[in-house]
């Protein structure tokens, strides 16, 4: 497509190293982790704090960030001694919350409201707290009763009243669009697979930068480099012997991502501001295509918001050199490529290699904010590598919503 000095551009990305629940951030806070990110922007920018007009950041788990005061976004870029005049949004979309702060980002940069944006995604969910549902009387304080500690990482995966169980809902739909426990073991086996051939390759270098994690009473410090989630040594036999989740018949463990610990940036603005400060442009944002739709239909959404936005850009499905679409499940990427196939076995196939060829969520880890930020980073670098041109992310979130961003790579 025609370049344009109004084009919004992607010129930086940054994240830390994905850890698994309950590890080495095990104690971090969310914001502490955002704040890295955008030190991390500035570094590899060269740019200073003044320079950058606002930032839109995704967190969904509230309760872990209210443990030390909510706005995650507004402490983390204090924290990286932005001024106090930077601006500052904190978005709740559930997984959806890293693509809303890009789409946010996106329509502030094109009406002229900010010159330059980080767009950002994060969220520890190891570190979030067992809370009390407690009424507070008036007058009484707590009235005589035993309190019962509650989990929210129960209602994590879209367990709310009035819905169903997101794994038993997504398996249903996998049994009827033929899509067994056995074939989504197998994406699963491959996404570690995957990952392994990227990171021999180095491809994680250029996206990761290392943390430091503080020593406490019973850890050394530690310092954070790698993902630590893949386990590219796992046999296939080994995932399908996972427990299944809910009373799913073919969601387990084995093919669902963890809840994980991460942060993840994208530095954008104009092309005429990349231009002005002598910034390459690596990618331009033709759009972010939202769709929402009965939650039982998540794993069909990833294709509808895709479709969507392509149609938005008037471009079609073989214009697409990859795809990325978050491995909440294994069923996920599976079911939807078939939607968009249209159940074209020879397209099927096609589409299944060129989504997530670098590994997803099952093995990289899938800290639900930073989930949406990290998959447009992961494309946009893979296209960039191939010399690709077109490419979409999608992921879902937020009980039966889902974001699609479709990229053209500046090769």
């Amino acid at each position: 497509m025609a370049k344009n000095a109004n084009d919004v551009v992607i010129t930086h990305y940054a994240r830390t190293a994905f850890d698994k629940f309950g590890g080495a951030l095990y104690n971090s806070i969310t914001y502490h982790l955002l704040a890295d990110v955008y030190t991390e922007l500035l570094k590899r920018s060269g740019l200073k704090q003044p320079q950058i007009s606002e930032i839109n950041n995704g967190s969904a788990m509230l309760m872990e960030i209210a443990t030390k005061g909510n706005v995650a976004a507004r402490q983390a870029l204090l924290r990286a001694d932005f001024p106090q005049t930077t601006l500052s949004n904190n978005i709740d979309r559930s997984y959806c919350s890293g693509t809303a702060a890009i789409e946010i980002s996106m329509i502030n940069l094109m009406l002229d409201d900010a010159e330059i944006a980080i767009s950002s995604g994060a969220d520890n969910v190891g570190h979030t707290p067992f809370y009390l549902e407690a009424q507070r009387l008036r007058h009484q304080g707590f009235k005589v009763q035993n309190l019962l500690l509650k989990d929210q990482l129960l209602e994590l995966v879209y367990n709310y009243k009035g819905f169903g169980d997101l794994a038993v809902e997504t398996g249903e739909l996998a049994e009827e669009m033929g899509i067994n426990k056995d074939m989504q073991d197998q994406w699963s086996f491959d996404s570690h697979k995957k990952w392994e051939q990227a990171y021999n390759k180095g491809f994680f270098k250029d996206e990761l930068f290392s943390i430091t994690v503080a020593p406490t009473d019973t850890k050394a410090a530690v310092v954070l480099d790698k993902d630590q989630c893949p386990n590219p040594g796992i046999k296939l036999e080994d995932i399908a012997k996972q427990a299944l989740l809910s009373g799913s018949s073919c969601i387990s463990q084995g093919n669902t991502s963890g809840m994980d610990a991460g942060a993840a940036g994208l530095l954008m603005m104009t092309r005429k501001k990349a231009e002005e400060l002598g910034l390459k442009p690596l990618a331009k944002i033709l759009t972010v295509a939202s769709y929402a739709d009965d939650q039982k239909n998540s794993a069909k959404l990833p294709a509808a918001a895709i479709s969507k936005g392509l149609a938005t850009c008037s471009l079609k499905l073989d214009d697409l050199d990859l795809l990325e679409i978050n491995e909440t499940f294994a069923a996920f990427p599976l079911i939807s490529t078939k939607v968009l196939a249209n159940s074209d076995a020879g397209k099927w196939n096609q589409l299944q290699s060129i989504t997530n060829v670098n590994g997803g969520a099952i093995a990289i880890g899938d800290p639900v904010s930073a989930s949406g930020t990290r998959i447009v980073m992961t494309l946009l670098r893979e296209l960039l590598s191939r010399g690709g041109k077109y490419g979409a992310a999608a992921i879902c979130g937020g009980i039966g919503q889902c974001d699609a961003v479709i990229l053209e790579a500046e090769q």
